[in-house]
């Protein structure tokens, strides 16, 4: 029947290690409660009928279900308290089998306290022997001693309010509670002064076996508050654990991500080179002129800056320039637009005559500077000339692209670079595999502008210094790409 009365769940664990669990407690603890409670749920699950349970919970298919709750005693059949409960006992032990449910609710009461537990230890045993699963509640000391030291019986306590003793409906495991019956008495009602002489009547023995179970609770409640904290903290690092395992593979998706999209990228920008190049190839293959032109247009670039480097380092490096002194008639001098040294023959306001050699030439009197005094001898300026007059012949040569060796002595950085960069060019049209370019020693300066042109140029495949025999580090001996 149901009423407004709050229904207060039980946990009943009996599991394939134990055959026995005794229930031990004060009374009106709800230890008997818990046998009905037993009894009746298996009885229902016979009959198919449903019953107020956890999703989890677990009941087998018991062949019987036997019983011995209450009091039988019967004055028509003669039968008193303990003489009705041996009798059930007796059908019980006679019909048990490992496949039977039996239901004990205090065993050994109504005789002799001594006997009665003596006679409890034992019908226990033979039920656990058999293999039937046993539910007993008890009161007896020695029942409770004997529960805790067999392999095969489980102990649980009712548990109650400490202060009103009210019970709480739920089992303790692995726990002895105390009987309490002279609290229980105290409390209900009986008077103090007789329950004060009952307490000093209670047998050393009695009081020393239960003090001894309440030291043994109290050790079981310790551990128990241990054993809690243990597990919170178990719970509060496998959190943390779970929080860190989460982080990492936040971490690591993201890392993964990252990579992937980075692979990607990477993946489309090598498709798009590829691409491009195949482009570029087949451009160069049509019209390989077109294709090297912006090669070329850099190359000149950049020789147009190592000419302007140079001419600043063949200035700095320049003999004896004086700085406005005017040159007299029989003075070395130079051109200024570009670089040619000789002798002043003679000049008036605006022009002067230059010889080198046999060669004589008018340039513009501000074009000249002083670099040094008349010459020692005329050999140098024979030499001079012929220089001049051969390097002339040489570039007309060149121009018309039937040489294999191009001149260069003589000349300011920037025209022979820009004659140097057609030279290659034609060369290069004409499928030549080695050239020379002849720059002589002077300075040094014209040597250098030459190699590092060479460098950068795209006809280039490499470069050494030409042999003795073709002029040393004076000439260049040069090997086009194929």
């Amino acid at each position: 029947m149901m009423t407004d009365r709050k229904v207060t769940p039980v946990d009943i664990e009996l599991d394939e290690e134990f055959d026995l669990l005794v229930i031990t407690g004060p009374n009106t603890g709800g230890k008997s409660v818990a046998l009905k409670t037993l009894g009746l749920s298996a009885l229902m699950v016979q009959c198919g009928i449903p019953i107020l349970a956890a999703p989890e919970a677990r009941i087998p298919l018991f062949d019987q279900v036997f019983t011995d709750i209450g009091d039988r005693q019967n004055v028509a059949d003669d039968l008193s308290t303990f003489s009705g409960h041996v009798q059930n006992l007796g059908e019980i032990l006679s019909a048990a089998t490992p496949d039977t449910l039996v239901l004990l609710d205090e065993p050994g009461t109504g005789t002799d306290p001594e006997d009665g537990a003596a006679l409890a230890r034992i019908l226990l045993e033979e039920l656990s022997a058999r293999g039937s699963r046993t539910l007993a509640t008890t009161h007896f000391q020695t029942v409770k001693v004997a529960a805790l030291s067999h392999p095969r019986t489980r102990v649980a306590a009712v548990d109650f309010h400490s202060e009103s003793f009210a019970p709480k409906y739920r089992l303790i495991y692995d726990s002895v509670g105390p009987s309490l019956g002279l609290t229980m008495a105290r409390r209900l009602g009986l008077p103090a002064p007789l329950v004060q002489r009952a307490e000093e009547e209670r047998s050393e023995a009695t009081a020393d076996l239960a003090a001894a179970l309440d030291r043994l609770e109290n050790q079981r409640k310790k551990l128990e508050a241990e054993v809690s904290d243990a597990l919170a903290e178990r719970l509060k690092f496998k959190a943390m654990n779970a929080e860190q395992e989460r982080l990492v593979k936040e971490l690591t998706d993201k890392k993964q991500q990252k990579w992937s999209e980075e692979l990607g990228a990477a993946r489309r920008f090598a498709e798009e080179l590829r691409i491009e190049g195949r482009k570029l190839l087949d451009q160069a293959r049509k019209n390989p002129r077109d294709f090297a032109r912006p090669l070329v247009d850099l190359a000149r670039d950049q020789r147009k800056s190592i000419a302007d480097a140079a001419d600043q380092e063949a200035s700095a490096k320049a003999p004896n320039a004086s700085s406005g002194e005017m040159p007299k008639v029989g003075d070395q001098v130079r051109i200024r637009s570009n670089g040619l040294v000789g002798e002043l023959i003679e000049f008036n306001d605006d022009r002067a005559r230059i010889g080198r050699g046999k060669i004589r030439f008018d340039v513009a009197r501000e074009e000249l500077e002083r670099v040094g005094g008349p010459a020692s001898t005329g050999k140098s300026g024979s030499s001079g000339g012929f220089r001049v007059q051969r390097a002339q012949q040489r570039a007309d040569n060149d121009d018309a692209g039937s040489s294999i060796e191009l001149h260069l002595i003589g000349e300011r950085v920037r025209p022979a670079l820009e004659r140097l960069e057609k030279f290659l060019d034609q060369q290069a049209l004409d499928s030549r595999e080695t050239v020379r370019i002849v720059h002589g020693h002077g300075t040094g300066a014209l040597r250098r502008a030459v190699q590092e042109q060479l460098t950068i140029s795209p006809h280039v495949d490499h470069f050494t210094e030409a042999p003795p025999a073709q002029g040393g580090t004076g000439a260049t001996i040069v090997y086009l790409r194929g």
